[in-house]
């Protein structure tokens, strides 16, 4: 059996992360959530594959040695399948 995926990175030079600032995971999860839902609706209305967030692959965190923001996010088809 094969499997097939793909990531996509893009860069945006916006937005700025400080040091100290706390990030919410939880708070952030559910944000990214609803525009799933949302997403969704529009991935069948084109007949494409429905991606559902699971959760967190990787929650949020700063690396501070890095000064990245690093996260990822589970994603399955709708069917379960890749």
């Amino acid at each position: 059996m094969s499997l097939k995926w793909f990531s996509a990175f893009v860069f945006e030079s916006i937005g700025y992360v400080k040091d100290d600032e706390k990030i919410d995971p939880d708070e952030l999860l559910d944000t990214l959530k609803k525009s799933n839902l949302e997403d969704q609706q529009e991935r069948r209305q084109k007949g494409l594959k429905v991606l559902v967030l699971e959760g967190w692959f990787i929650p949020p965190h700063y690396d501070v040695q890095t000064k990245r923001l690093e996260w990822g996010t589970k994603l399955r088809t709708e069917n379960g399948l890749v």
